[in-house]
């Protein structure tokens, strides 16, 4: 299946009637194609909840529809799918809840607390306080430094302790968060003290953008380009951050230092909407393809994902249907093994971004790999060629290699590419049969002989997950 992810105008574009034709062949290629959302996406849908607000209900069963149970969140530096439908993660995390201030230090102590004493350790909140008041919060104040400083931490004196920076660094964040005219002052005094990318920022080439930050850094911060700028801004609050901190904190950089910047024009605009695009970029990044209606979101992303090297495409509203419609690929005839091996060698034919790799070779023969320019099977992604020359043998194996954040699968995903590969086969295990295997961490492996050679269906351990492959045996001799 093809991982998809849409930010939150396309979602609510959807509902509109010029967008039926994209509904229709969402509907028509429905098993071919995976929607994820995010927590992000309630962030965006939460400013308009009302329980009279008929609109929200409509954005709330579009979500539903559409990413069924595929929530995709973070979880002790990682990415994780769960199972829970939109409407059931709404109730659950949402509906009817209060919120709590996580920038309100005083609050988490009472929270800590009150977990503590959940499993009998009492005062934890309070331990955590009393351990970071006794360390000094060791930040040199001077005339250089002083009004910055008074921005980003009011009230740091040069005797204030840890706490009294986490402390400030809380109403800091809070005023950053829910403050635009806060937030907007704070960007443009980023500028007025001299770092301005220009007018032209804006008409950078995406891949171009970090060089020209880092060329701009390297003149007023000697050695320092933008990933050291991000590494030492973490080092300064002794914080060694994830994946998904780092990427949102790059992105929310990027808006800081004016680049695409995020006007916030709407009342109900608050600067945790660049917070939320942020969480889009960075869990679209685990997908095949983004599609972004907002343009500064777009281009952001763009901007991160060539600076961290992932290759998920991202494309416009209007884009999305042709685009996916030329990367889907199902064999079309009989189900049978001879149609999947000409569909196959159709595709290997067509793809053109081969890597020779000449250490692999056995006896002589070749050893190459392409990127498919479809989703074979709407899954496999490359092709891997190997030739035996004493056997007389070829083998064509297929692999999905997503060049993104992915480092783990659905159950739908395997269960749906499990079952397609072996309706070709003529396999007669049952879809559920299939479906208790996946779920059990079961390899699932099979090999049919041909008058060509053989077709394997088997597994490799890919990045902790184990993956299925297809491989197609050919004798050389049996083809001639």
């Amino acid at each position: 299946m093809i991982r998809i992810y849409l930010d939150w105008n396309m979602i609510s574009y959807l509902k509109k009637p010029e967008f039926a034709d994209v509904i229709t062949f969402i509907t028509d290629h429905r098993e071919r194609f995976l929607f994820l959302y995010a927590d992000a996406h309630f962030g965006d849908l939460m400013k308009s909840y009302s329980v009279d607000n008929p609109y929200f209900e409509q954005d709330l069963d579009m979500l539903d529809q559409l990413c069924a149970n595929y929530f995709i969140g973070w979880e002790k530096e990682r990415a994780v799918g769960y199972a829970v439908r939109p409407k059931d993660y709404f109730t659950r995390n949402y509906q009817n809840k209060d919120k709590l201030n996580y920038f309100d230090m005083d609050e988490l102590v009472k929270l800590f607390d009150e977990t503590g004493d959940d499993i009998g350790m009492g005062g934890l909140g309070k331990q955590f306080k009393e351990l970071f008041s006794a360390l000094p919060a060791a930040i040199e104040i001077n005339n250089t430094n002083r009004e910055q400083l008074s921005k980003f931490f009011p009230g740091i004196t040069e005797d204030s302790t840890q706490w009294d920076l986490f402390k400030a660094s809380g109403k800091m964040l809070e005023q950053m968060a829910g403050d635009k005219e806060y937030y907007k002052d704070l960007r443009k005094s980023i500028a007025d003290n001299g770092f301005d990318l220009g007018k032209n920022a804006g008409n950078w080439k995406a891949e171009d953008v970090i060089a020209n930050i880092d060329a701009y850094l390297a003149k007023s911060a000697p050695g320092l380009d933008f990933m050291g700028y991000m590494n030492k801004a973490f080092s300064l609050r002794n914080e060694k951050p994830d994946g998904m901190t780092f990427f949102t904190s790059c992105y929310n950089t990027l808006d800081l230092l004016g680049f695409k910047t995020d006007k916030l024009p709407k009342k109900t605009d608050t600067p945790m909407n660049i917070q939320y695009d942020a969480q889009h970029a960075f869990f679209a990044g685990h997908c095949d393809f983004f599609v972004v209606a907002d343009k500064n979101l777009a281009v952001k992303s763009k901007v991160l994902y060539s600076k961290f090297n992932l290759k998920t495409k991202i494309v416009s509203p209007q884009e999305m249907v042709e685009e996916l419609r030329q990367v889907i690929h199902t064999p079309q005839g009989k189900l049978n093994g001879y149609e999947l091996l000409n569909s196959a060698l159709s595709v290997f034919n067509t793809a053109d971004d081969r890597q020779d790799f000449p250490e692999q070779q056995t006896d002589g023969g070749e050893a190459y790999s392409k990127r498919l320019n479809v989703f074979f099977l709407d899954y496999f992604n490359l092709v891997w060629l190997q030739g035996y020359p004493v056997e007389k043998k070829i083998e064509l194996t297929f692999y999905k290699r997503p060049e993104n954040f992915q480092r783990f699968l659905y159950y739908a995903e395997l269960e749906t590419i499990i079952f397609k590969m072996a309706k070709y086969l003529g396999w007669t295990l049952k879809e559920d049969e299939i479906n208790e295997c996946v779920r059990k961490n079961d390899p699932i492996a099979i090999k049919v002989d041909y008058d060509f050679g053989y077709i394997l269906i088997d597994y490799e351990e890919h990045q902790g997950i184990n993956q299925p492959t297809l491989t197609f045996g050919l004798y050389t001799e049996r083809l001639q």
